[in-house]
């Protein structure tokens, strides 16, 4: 399988429209999961939150830092 990493940003690859995608992981496959809390954004990898907040800009930087994308 190839992992196929993913470019966040508010104009193109919204955190937004990842909420909430299954099918997220790290290149080594620990799994993402991007879930809102009210208007807070929480992004998780193998079950532990990573980043909490409301800034799309944000965590879009915390989600490409740790290179997420999917398995092909």
């Amino acid at each position: 399988m190839t992992h196929n990493e993913i470019n966040f940003g508010p104009f193109c690859h919204n955190v937004l429209d990842y909420v909430p995608c299954v099918d997220l992981c790290t290149p080594s496959g620990q799994p993402v999961k991007i879930t809102r809390d009210g208007m807070s954004f929480v992004v998780r990898v193998d079950g532990v939150e990573v980043y909490r907040g409301d800034d799309n800009l944000a965590a879009s930087y915390a989600l490409n830092m740790r290179q997420v994308g999917y398995k092909s």
